[in-house]
């Protein structure tokens, strides 16, 4: 018998950790428990955590796509949202560069880079295409899909985005 009374027993018990998340309450205890092991296995392939750490991953992604839309509009506005769901300020933006550069970004004068992009992705969990710049048509703008919007919105909630596609 494969389902022995030991497993059914330790199974009771995992559940209250891995399940599929259906409330945005379900979703934040998930993510939380995804925390704690990416942060005990850390970059350790080989840790017993590590499948665990999968697991989660993909039950947090099914639900973001499912329930979190990813913000359009500019990589500025995208920026200055996450931003201010996470509530910093210029000065928490070190992975950008001088204070000097990080003024420039924020007020538009100049465009963030592709290491600049990658870094706010790793700090964020978002891919870094959010931060990319699309050459917008004459009017208006184009979000990353190719819809064209004439007024940029930020849709997202709760600046939760996260492509777990890699671990960071």
């Amino acid at each position: 018998m494969l389902l022995q009374p030991q497993i059914i027993r330790s199974f009771e018990q995992i559940s209250q950790i891995i399940f599929v998340p259906t409330t945005e309450e379900e979703y934040d205890r998930i993510l939380g428990v995804l925390d704690e092991v990416t942060d005990i296995v850390r970059d350790d392939e080989n840790h017993p955590l590590t499948n665990l750490m999968d697991v989660l991953g993909v039950l947090v992604e099914t639900y973001e796509d499912q329930h979190i839309p990813e913000p359009e509009g500019t990589p500025l506005g995208c920026l200055e949202y996450l931003m201010q769901e996470h509530g910093l300020k210029q000065g928490d933006l070190a992975e950008l560069g001088s204070p000097a550069v990080i003024s420039e970004i924020l007020s538009g004068r100049r465009a963030l880079d592709e290491d600049q992009s990658k870094a706010l992705s790793k700090r964020f969990g978002c891919s870094p295409e959010v931060f990319q710049l699309v050459t917008p048509p004459e009017r208006g703008t184009t979000n990353r899909t190719g819809e064209h919007h004439d007024h940029p919105q930020n849709t997202h909630r709760n600046g939760r985005i996260h492509d777990l596609g890699e671990h960071s």
